[in-house]
């Protein structure tokens, strides 16, 4: 056994140094083949019409990004709504709906109260209640989509998607 090193790593230290040292016809002095020339790229009308395209298969969905990206999705939709409510109620209350529907509640039962059936207070509470449950829902719901759509792409190979370039 001719070992330079006693350390037992040497013959593979010694594999990787032959791997990465330049090809043997350089050692023997012999000079190196000149660099082939490659021709211009030429495309066709037809392909640069087209432009650029990528066909990508998407095999998997972090459910932890659906999660967070649901979130703030759902919790913008909530706004909405809220602001959607606000508008109607100020719309109904400019044309004097609400107090109509209080006075007729008012006169069906008989009762000599003058407070409010409906007010304001209710109605945003039963918005924000509406709100909360779809916020919670939705973004359960599409993170459940994300669990389900990894188990089926693993079957199925996932959803392919052709990129292209605009120009």
């Amino acid at each position: 056994m001719a070992a330079s090193s006693n350390s037992p790593d040497a013959g593979s230290a010694g594999a990787a140094n032959k791997a990465a040292s330049p090809d043997p016809a350089k050692k023997a002095g012999a000079s190196p083949a000149p660099p082939t020339r490659r021709s211009p790229v030429t495309m066709t009308a037809k392909q640069a019409q087209a432009g650029l395209r990528a066909s990508v298969q998407i095999r998997e969905i972090d459910p932890w990004s659906t999660l967070k990206l649901s979130s703030i999705i759902s919790l913008v939709l909530f706004l909405v709504w809220m602001i959607a409510v606000g508008m109607l109620y100020l719309v109904l209350d400019f044309m004097n709906v609400w107090e109509r529907l209080n006075s007729a509640f008012t006169d069906m039962l008989n009762e000599g109260a003058t407070g409010e059936i409906i007010s304001a207070s209710q109605i945003f509470g039963w918005a924000a209640a509406i709100g909360f449950i779809n916020m919670i829902l939705l973004t359960a719901l599409l993170t459940l989509a994300s669990f389900i759509y990894n188990l089926t792409a693993d079957l199925v190979g996932g959803v392919e998607v052709t990129l292209a370039d605009r120009d």
